[in-house]
């Protein structure tokens, strides 16, 4: 019975209460929203009966979450929401049930539920922002639209002003709460690019947060993809205000700004041991079905269509059973979804994108990682990774569980950092000599290398052109004149030697650990999605560690808390992938055993049911 039929039914059945008692979380989940809003005589609506009746969690469709059908529910019996997810105004300001409050001030009044179940209103309205002020919840100002920025709360203040007067620091592009003193940012809203924008008296939003102290450092990984010019800006306005503790981050910055030695290495050819596969007479006719196939629909890079076909003859070797299902599936998804396709890019990172229709590889040399990125595809087109299998969901709550202890966390980080460190000592004495190669081949010497960095960072450093342009469309008057009177200064008593110098050893440490990583990717993917399924199982909670401790001594791949809290059902996906790439890899039996050896065993062999295709199946009777 489709889900439809079952909606159909349940929307027409007399027993509705009694109905919902025979079926399970995973069957009740993604009905028709008509099906949740029906009443239930005690309880808010039949969503409301079924999270208060069933252990398991029923999910809604993606487009009912904003519904106050699921919402009020979802918050009366405090299920957490996906991070990120913000509750709409409409739904705010709804009545909450036997109640003469409505959504909103239920919340504010009550901070376990906000604590407990993540809940983030948007901020986008001027009634909502009042409430959230009366009641002292400053800290979701930060989501304020700026276009709300001058408006008045009092006669003599706006909300801008209570934002600087309770140093809340907006959700901005570049910029992000300093953790070091113990102040969180609230990240549910995508940032808004307004750190240059004019806020107040002819100032911009950077020159307010200076002026009034408020507590911020840069985001280095947003700021190192800025355009130059906002680079530019940025740098002048904190030498303006005397800010010197904030311009280190605006130097790293610059780095990625040469585009030399970094856009290069993205093609070039790390492993110079590649196999050349030859294709076994009996599977050269799929090997032609497969690219005449994908010859059709959304075009797809040739490097990554050969990488698939790397994949399947190096899997014949390992799986021969294995390989062939997943190419006879690749084959029949290009003919089912003819805009499903491959894409080589060069620094965005691998994914799978089930709205994107496309796996997208960053390193057409690392099978692992496609393989696990297949694994991804796979899963989603032919076994619906919609939810987790009640069998693997039992199991995943255990490691849920498990990661709230800190000592084991920290201990089972401890040991994966180790052997990171072990594993990168091994490629030392390769790395160098490969990365010289590299240079050597590219610039003719080291010394050619560092004389060109040295040019651009000089050309950085004083071309003052493209910012004073910039300066004159986004400042006013007064403040461009101020601003590149200090950008004459800077200019003027700015040790440029000094500076370039540093700007150009830090490039090369930056490059060089870039290639660094290249290299352990290829070279111990195994490893890497070994690592990672143990970060899925225990929500994140090493990755938190790894991210935190990150001192560029050591690999890791992880995802963390928050990509887990996003979707529950992440966890499964991840390390569905990361089974699938080591079953498919030459080394991938020595990791699965040591995962079987620190008691994944159960889960491994659960997930492998579900990749071969046979699954978990539930009969459903409304009799």
């Amino acid at each position: 019975m489709t889900r439809e039929e079952l909606s159909q039914k349940l929307l027409e059945i007399d027993d509705l209460k009694g109905t919902i008692d025979k079926l399970s979380p995973e069957v009740l989940s993604y009905l028709d929203i008509k099906v949740y809003s029906r009443p239930i005589s005690g309880y808010y609506n039949a969503y409301d009966y079924m999270l208060s009746s069933k252990e398991g969690e029923v999910r809604p469709k993606l487009e009912d979450k904003v519904s106050k059908e699921i919402i009020i529910p979802k918050i009366k019996a405090r299920k957490p929401f996906d991070s990120g997810f913000l509750i709409p105004t409409d739904v705010l300001l709804s009545p909450w049930p036997d109640s003469n409050k409505n959504v909103l001030e239920h919340i504010l009044e009550d901070p376990i539920i906000s604590l407990f179940c993540r809940c983030t209103p948007a901020v986008d309205n001027l009634e909502v922002i009042k409430n959230i002020i009366k009641h002292g919840d400053y800290s979701f100002l930060n989501m304020v639209s700026i276009n709300l920025y001058n408006e008045k709360i009092t006669d003599d203040k706006t909300i801008l002003d209570i934002m600087i007067e309770h140093k809340i620091l907006p959700v901005t592009k570049y910029v992000t709460y300093n953790s070091d003193i113990g102040i969180l940012e609230n990240i549910c809203k995508e940032p808004q690019d307004i750190l240059l924008a004019k806020v107040k008296d002819d100032k911009t939003l950077l020159e307010v947060l200076l002026e009034n102290n408020i507590p911020f450092i840069f985001d280095k990984d947003d700021l190192e993809k800025a355009p130059l010019e906002v680079k530019k800006a940025i740098l002048l306005i904190c030498t303006k205000e005397n800010r010197l503790d904030l311009i280190r981050y605006i130097y790293d910055s610059f780095i990625d700004s040469t585009n030399l030695a970094m856009e290069k290495m993205k093609n070039y050819n790390l492993d110079d041991t590649i196999k050349t596969y030859k294709i076994p007479l009996e599977f050269q006719d799929k090997v032609k079905e497969f690219y005449q196939v994908y010859a059709t629909g959304t075009s797809s890079s040739k490097e990554i269509l050969d990488l698939a076909v790397k994949s399947f003859l190096n899997c014949l070797g390992v799986n021969k059973t294995v390989a062939t299902d997943d190419m006879d599936c690749l084959i029949w998804i290009k003919q089912e979804y003819p805009h499903f396709h491959f894409e080589y890019n060069k620094n965005k990172g691998s994914f799978f994108s089930a709205d994107g229709e496309t796996i997208s590889i960053e390193n057409p040399n690392c099978l692992a990682i496609f393989n696990h990125e297949l694994a991804h595809a796979l899963h989603h087109y032919i076994i619906d990774d919609s939810l987790a299998p009640s069998a693997i969901q039992g199991e995943i709550e255990l490691g849920r569980k498990e990661s709230y202890d800190n000592l084991k966390m920290k201990a089972i980080y401890n040991e994966l950092n180790s052997e990171s460190a072990s594993l990168t000592s091994k490629i030392d004495s390769e790395l160098k000599r490969k990365f010289g190669e590299f240079i050597i081949e590219n610039y003719g010497s080291l010394e050619a290398y560092e004389a060109l960095l040295r040019a651009e960072f000089q050309k950085v450093l004083t071309d003052s052109a493209t910012v004073r342009g910039y300066i004159d469309e986004n400042f006013s008057s007064e403040v461009s004149t101020e601003v590149k009177k200090a950008l004459d200064s800077i200019i003027t008593n700015m040790d440029i030697s000094t500076a370039v110098s540093k700007l150009t050893n830090h490039c090369l440490q930056v490059e060089y650990k870039q290639f660094e990583a290249r290299l352990f990717d290829e070279k111990q993917a195994e490893f890497l999605m070994y690592y990672n399924f143990i970060d899925a199982y225990y929500q994140g909670a090493v990755g938190e560690l790894a991210f935190k401790n990150d001192i560029n001594n050591s690999f890791y791949s992880v995802h963390g808390l928050t990509y887990f809290l996003k979707d529950k059902d992440n966890q499964y996906r991840e390390m569905l992938a990361d089974y699938v790439a080591l079953l498919k890899s030459p080394n991938g039996k020595y990791y699965i055993d040591k995962l079987r050896e620190k008691g994944f065993g159960s889960i491994i062999d659960k997930i492998d049911k579900v990749y071969r295709y046979s699954g978990y199946e539930e009969s459903v009777s409304l009799q």
